[in-house]
C-alpha cells in the first residue's frame, strides 16, 4: 500500500500534534477486517482521542472518548493483568 496519504494526513496535522496531551504513530496489524490496517497517527487533547488510518486510498477517522465508569471490557483485562504483576496501580 502506497503510504504518502497518511505522511500528508501528518503534515496537515502538525499543528494539532504539537498541541495533542498524546500523539503517536502506531502499527496495526496488516490484516483484512482490521480497521486500524497498517501504520496510524493517534492524537488525543483531554478526554478525547483520534486514529487516523489508511483504508486503500482513503483516510478513516476514528474517534473515542474516555469511558467514565472505568467499566470497559479491554480496560478490565488490562486492570486484570497489571493487577497480577503487583505493579502500583491508580484508577481514576
Amino acid at each position: 500500500m502506497d503510504w504518502t496519504i497518511l505522511v500528508k494526513a501528518r503534515k496537515a496535522l502538525k499543528g494539532l500534534w504539537g498541541k495533542a496531551d498524546l500523539r503517536g504513530r502506531c502499527w496495526g496489524i496488516v490484516k483484512k477486517g482490521n480497521p486500524f490496517n497498517g501504520t496510524t497517527i493517534v492524537l488525543a487533547v483531554g478526554t478525547e482521542l483520534i486514529i487516523v488510518s489508511q483504508d486503500d486510498n482513503h483516510l478513516k477517522i476514528h474517534e473515542f472518548v474516555r469511558a467514565d465508569n472505568n467499566d470497559t471490557s479491554l480496560g478490565k483485562q488490562v486492570r486484570a493483568l497489571l493487577e497480577e504483576t503487583g505493579l502500583p496501580l491508580k484508577t481514576q
